[in-house]
C-alpha cells in the first residue's frame, strides 16, 4: 500500500471512489489476516511454534493497517454505507470470516501454551527431585541426613 492511497484519518471522506478504496483495503487486510491466522492455527497444532512466530511481523503490520482504516471506516460508517453498499457488504463477509478463524486461532494458542506450561512443570519437578539427594542407611542402620537443597529456580521466556 502506498501513501497517496492513504487517506487521512482526521478528515471526513467525501468521494465514493474513497469509500469504495476504503472497504478494499480493509477487506483486503481481513482477508489476509484470515489466511495467517488459518496458517498459524495449522503449524500450532503440528507443533511447529517457531513457524508460526515467523508470521507475527506481517500479522502486525496488517494489524495497524486494520485499524487505521477501520476508524476512517467508523468515523464514516454511514457515508461508506450509504456510498459503497457492495463493498460494505462483502467487507461484512470478511469479518464473519476473521471473526471465526480468530477464535479457532485463540484456541490453538492456549492449546499450545498449555501444553507448553505442562512441560515445563514437568522439566521443573523432575530438576527439582535430581536435588533432593539420596535417601538411605548409613553404615550404622541410621538414615542418613538430608543434604540441604537450594532452592530450584526455572526461568522461561513465555513468548511463543
Amino acid at each position: 500500500m502506498t501513501q497517496d492511497t492513504q487517506h487521512d484519518t482526521r478528515a471526513p471522506l467525501t468521494m465514493k471512489s474513497e469509500a469504495v478504496d476504503l472497504c478494499e483495503r480493509l477487506h483486503d487486510a481481513a482477508a489476509r489476516m484470515t489466511d495467517l491466522m488459518a496458517e498459524e492455527t495449522v503449524l500450532l497444532k503440528a507443533n511447529r511454534p517457531s513457524e508460526a512466530a515467523a508470521l507475527q511481523v506481517e500479522k502486525a503490520e496488517l494489524a495497524k493497517v486494520y485499524a487505521r482504516d477501520y476508524g476512517i471506516l467508523k468515523a464514516n460508517a454511514q457515508f461508506v454505507g450509504a456510498s459503497a453498499p457492495t463493498q460494505t457488504d462483502r467487507l461484512r463477509r470478511a469479518l464473519k470470516h476473521l471473526q471465526i478463524q480468530a477464535h479457532s486461532n485463540f484456541s490453538a494458542l492456549e492449546a499450545a501454551r498449555a501444553v507448553s506450561e505442562g512441560l515445563l512443570n514437568a522439566i521443573f519437578e523432575i530438576a527439582k527431585g535430581k536435588r533432593s539427594g539420596p535417601s538411605c542407611y548409613t553404615g550404622g542402620a541410621q538414615m542418613a541426613e538430608q543434604r540441604p537443597t537450594a532452592p530450584t529456580a526455572l526461568a522461561i521466556d513465555r513468548s511463543l
